[in-house]
């Protein structure tokens, strides 16, 4: 498994403009199904997550239409139903729909969309040392707690709504104050909302919308010993614009971390941790399970390479309860649920980069 001290949810100006081929033993299927094709199609660029995918620039659309970009969203379109069928297959508890905003983008240039920002050896080493110095590891079983079977943070009113980082690789950023959002309601009660903007903006470590790492946007929180709240310093980044750190204006919350723990990669020390509190996780994002996921539980992904973060907020006897960033036309309201099984767990989601906030 390649793993990522660099993760981004990537800022890939894809446009749907490049030619794509149909596979020759499908060609007759395509030429036979095209006017269906082509009303599903206008169905969805009608939809919101077809608008949602234009406002992003995930495709083009030209006026008057024209008829070679027009048969290549078409043929874009017919690749991802038969991608659907795939992923279909490989994962029988899942569903699949066109429903959302990246239908017209081919599962390689998802892949790519999503795995923009790569590791280095530098930043591999860099994040290595960060946890050796000043991160804590968590036992893989905590046996002083009985452990409840089903858990879902998302009912106890500490886990923020959905939110969208759009074009920016920031998903880094979302997943960091997603977990910090929950901590700090846990500890105090309430809920406040914080600025992913200033983490993302600020973050001197990391890349900004070229991608960074979840310890490293905690360690920032926790050296400056506050946070802007997210009215204060709102989310500015989605066009894939870093932005410029300016926090001379907003309003900071007080919020003393004392330490910030990272859970070993076995799936007992995982659920030991999400039973505490939402934890910020490392997926394998970037292959057609995730692309046109829309409910159920992910059994099977394509790729195991860790090129996503997302917030573990609930988990069950035979699942991982995840809350992502691409806004609530995505998923399962924007949830996803991924298969447990140990080190193998869906999508590389039991790995040695989970971590989590403790709140003094």
């Amino acid at each position: 498994m390649k793993t990522a001290a660099v993760l981004a949810y990537a800022a890939l100006a894809i446009t749907a403009a490049s030619a794509v081929d149909i596979p020759v033993e499908h060609i007759q299927q395509f030429v036979l199904g095209k006017a269906s094709i082509a009303k599903e199609l206008a169905q969805w660029k009608d939809s919101v997550a077809g608008q949602v995918a234009k406002k992003n620039g995930y495709y083009k659309e030209e006026q008057p239409v024209d008829a070679v970009l027009n048969d290549n969203h078409l043929k874009r379109f017919f690749l991802t139903k038969l991608s659907i069928a795939e992923a279909e297959k490989a994962n029988p508890e899942a569903t699949f729909s066109i429903n959302t905003p990246f239908t017209l983008m081919t599962d390689e240039e998802f892949a790519q969309y999503v795995k923009r920002s790569s590791a280095t050896v530098d930043g591999l080493n860099a994040l290595a040392a960060a946890n050796i110095t000043t991160v804590t590891i968590d036992q893989p079983q905590d046996n002083s707690r009985k452990l409840a079977t089903t858990l879902d943070w998302t009912t106890s009113g500490c886990v923020a709504g959905v939110k969208d980082q759009g074009q920016c690789g920031s998903c880094w950023a979302f997943s960091s104050v997603g977990a910090l959002e929950s901590a700090n309601c846990l500890k105090t009660g309430a809920l406040e909302l914080f600025s992913d903007q200033q983490v993302t903006s600020c973050d001197p470590k990391s890349g900004g919308c070229n991608g960074g790492a979840t310890s490293y946007a905690l360690q920032y929180v926790k050296s400056k010993g506050s946070i802007c709240t997210a009215d204060s310093y709102p989310y500015t980044s989605g066009d894939g614009t870093t932005g410029t750190c300016n926090t001379s204006s907003c309003t900071a919350k007080t919020l003393s971390i004392s330490s910030i723990t990272s859970v070993s990669g076995t799936e007992a020390a995982l659920i030991s941790a999400i039973a505490k509190q939402p934890v910020a996780v490392a997926v394998a994002a970037g292959n057609n399970a995730w692309k046109q996921y829309s409910g159920g539980v992910l059994s099977s992904c394509e790729t195991t390479d860790l090129d996503h973060a997302v917030l573990a907020v609930g988990y069950d006897t035979t699942s991982f309860k995840l809350k992502n960033q691409w806004g609530t036309w995505w998923g399962d309201g924007g949830y996803i649920k991924l298969k447990r099984n140990g080190a193998n767990s869906a999508c590389s989601v039991v790995n040695p980069y989970s971590v989590y906030p403790n709140i003094a």
